[in-house]
Order: structure tokens, then sequence, then C-alpha cells
């Protein structure tokens, strides 16, 4: 077996890479991709997911206690609300049926327990959408300060 030098070896490897970015080049130019080609994502997908997320926590939560479904329903219909806003503001279709991703964290045991979580995530839920509609465009802010309001309220009423 041969033994390779290390200038032999990293010829090799040069050699190697050269042929691999070959591929990379368009018309004998070398093809670049700047951060101003491709645009970042939209802020508010953020907002979007963790709306799905407390909308998957409620479902969760009357699907391990049925008992509090008359008291949670009304909440979880604007939470299904929300969804929609944001996702007519993001220009994205919207929702259909029930969300398929699980809730953030397991449903606790208790009827209290499970209430006080979902206090706990309207909380959480309000300060974050606070802070979005701080430095969202100026024609989503008055959507999400609805919704922060909104979430403050169910906070209050989860109580």
């Amino acid at each position: 077996m041969p033994v390779l030098r290390r200038r032999q070896l990293l010829g090799a490897l040069a050699a190697s890479a050269a042929g691999a970015t070959a591929g990379c080049r368009a018309g004998g130019r070398p093809t670049r991709t700047t951060a101003a080609s491709t645009p970042p994502p939209d802020p508010q997908l953020v907002d979007l997911a963790a709306d799905r997320r407390l909308l998957a926590g409620y479902d969760a939560t009357i699907a391990r206690h049925p008992s509090l479904r008359p008291r949670l329903a009304p909440l979880r219909a604007d939470h299904a609300a929300h969804v929609g806003a944001l996702a007519a503001a993001l220009g994205l279709p919207p929702p259909s049926g029930t969300p398929s991703r699980p809730p953030p964290a397991p449903v606790p045991g208790t009827p209290a327990a499970a209430l006080a979580a979902l206090r706990s995530a309207e909380r959480s839920a309000t300060a974050a959408r606070a802070a979005a509609c701080l430095t969202a465009a100026a024609d989503r802010a008055p959507l999400l300060a609805s919704i922060a309001a909104c979430e403050a309220a169910h906070e209050a009423l989860l109580e």
C-alpha cells in the first residue's frame, strides 16, 4: 500500500474540492448567493406558530378534561380566529380543521393544574404578542395588539 505524503494528500484534496465546486459555476463565473437574494422569513410566522400551539393546547386540555369544554370552548374559538387572522395577514391559506401539532407540553392530570398551565401559556403569549406588535409592520401591529389583549383577557378568565 503506497504511503501518501502530506503534500500529495493536500493536492488530492484540493483537486477534489475544485471538481466538487465546478457545479457551482454558471458560464465560467462563480454563482453567489447573497442575503439580499433570499428574503428573511416573515417574523409573524413565529406568532402564527405560537397561536397554533396554544390552540393545540386547548384541544389537548379539552380532550383530557371534557368537563372543562364549556369553559374553554369560547377561548379555543378565539385562538382559532387568531390563527385564521394571522394566516390571512401573512397571505397564507386559511387553516382547516383541527391543528395537527401536539401541544407544547403534556396536559396536567387535574383540571385545576390544566387551567393553571393554560393560564401560564396565555401569560407568555400575551408578552410575546405585545413585544411583536412593537416591531411589526404598521399594518400588522393592530392585529397583534388585539391578539395580545385577547390573550390577556383569557389569562384573567382562567383564574
